[in-house]
């Protein structure tokens, strides 16, 4: 091996060593490459430059394949390792345990969230109930009774079988919902829940009624609305299928 050696870029004459010249075997006889270590970074910096977008999208390609090995080879692990690998989550779910937040915390980071994405959740909130009809009303309806200190029992469940038992009609003059355009099926207190005597949002006092007499009840006596609105007859035929209802939910 020579002491010096040229550069066939810059045309310097240096040690031939790796200090001056990165090491390269394949085709030469010092063992060092053409280009001396700065005239190598150059050119190497200059060719990134030019063929920079080529250089990203082979780089995104070979790391998307080794992403794609890795995650198979980890999943092919997991399943043949499956004990194992719980025992490690569960020991790292000892030593890094959560740090627990009361419920005043948890409300106001969720107030938080809302703040800063007002639109989303509230985008999110419209979809969730086009896809859930009456939630709503019967949020409202057990908040109403939270508020009054009243009893607030009523669950999902007990408004299906409501409705199930009434047919999806009206308990008071029997429409069905989509009977008309905005006929529709809501949740209504028996007992008006500002009256004194309202046992509170309970099977026992839930009713499926139409849109329209729902509005028209609002805070009345259900005895002298029906009456005024149906006739006596009519109430009175009324008022004993509701009796019923209640009768065969207390059995």
């Amino acid at each position: 091996m020579s002491d010096y050696k040229l550069c066939s870029d810059c045309k310097r004459i240096l040690p031939a060593t790796t200090e001056f010249f990165p090491p390269f075997k394949r085709n030469t006889t010092t063992g060092l490459y053409t280009y001396c270590r700065e005239c190598s970074r150059k050119r190497l910096l200059e060719y990134r430059n030019r063929n920079r977008s080529a250089i990203h999208d082979r780089e995104n390609d070979r790391h998307s394949r080794d992403r794609d090995k890795y995650r198979k080879r980890n999943n092919e692990y997991r399943a043949n390792n499956l004990e194992k690998e719980r025992a490690r989550g569960r020991t790292k779910y000892v030593s890094h345990p959560r740090i627990k937040r009361t419920d005043q915390e948890l409300r106001e980071q969720k107030r938080r969230y809302n703040k800063a994405h007002n639109k989303e959740c509230n985008d999110q909130r419209r979809a969730w109930l086009a896809n859930h009809p009456g939630k709503n009303v019967q949020y409202m309806n057990n908040r109403r009774a939270r508020k009054l200190s009243l009893p607030e029992k009523f669950t999902d469940n007990d408004w299906l079988n409501c409705l199930r038992y009434w047919n999806f009609e009206c308990a008071y003059c029997g429409r069905r919902e989509g009977l008309f355009r905005h006929m529709k099926i809501e949740a209504d207190h028996y007992i008006p829940i500002t009256d004194p005597c309202c046992p509170g949002t309970v099977v026992d006092n839930i009713l499926p009624v139409c849109k329209s007499c729902n509005a028209s009840k609002n805070n009345h006596s259900p005895l002298d609305w029906l009456v005024t609105k149906f006739g006596k007859t009519k109430a009175r035929q009324i008022i004993k299928r509701i009796e019923t209802y209640f009768a065969q939910i207390e059995n």
